[in-house]
């Protein structure tokens, strides 16, 4: 994460941190991981070419669930009706990251994720309960 605020500040996008807890265990796999990583990339890309230049990363534990919020300002709205499509994107990238991160957590019982526009703001949510055992 510190490495994602490092890119925000080189890329003159205004990045707030917010963390509520200590540990989030749902989120240390490598694919989760990946899953963050991804949708900062995204958040600060998407917020360097728009006018506020914003993104903000919220982590929070809740009882027996786990939360990461990600917002960010864009230029572009996103068809979010193909948001998930191969190759879809509002650059002209590759199109591969939501891509990948729909099919990770599709695949994830625990896992709730939502992805939504706010006037010029994206939002992604997701929600992983935590496994019994651990």
């Amino acid at each position: 994460i510190m490495i994602k605020l490092l890119d925000a500040e080189r890329s003159e996008v205004r990045f707030s941190l917010k963390i509520l807890g200590r540990r989030f265990r749902e989120f240390e796999s490598l694919d989760m991981m990946n899953v963050i990583g991804i949708l900062i990339d995204n958040a600060i890309e998407a917020a360097s070419g728009s006018d506020k230049r914003e993104a903000e990363l919220e982590m929070r534990v809740y009882e027996k669930s786990e939360f990461i919020t990600i917002i960010n300002s864009f230029k572009t709205k996103p068809d979010m009706s193909r948001i998930f499509d191969k190759h879809y994107s509002t650059k002209s990238k590759d199109g591969l990251g939501l891509y990948y991160v729909n099919k990770t957590l599709q695949g994830k019982e625990n896992v709730d994720f939502s992805f939504d526009c706010r006037k010029d703001y994206f939002i992604a949510n997701i929600a992983v309960s935590k496994q019994e055992g651990i």
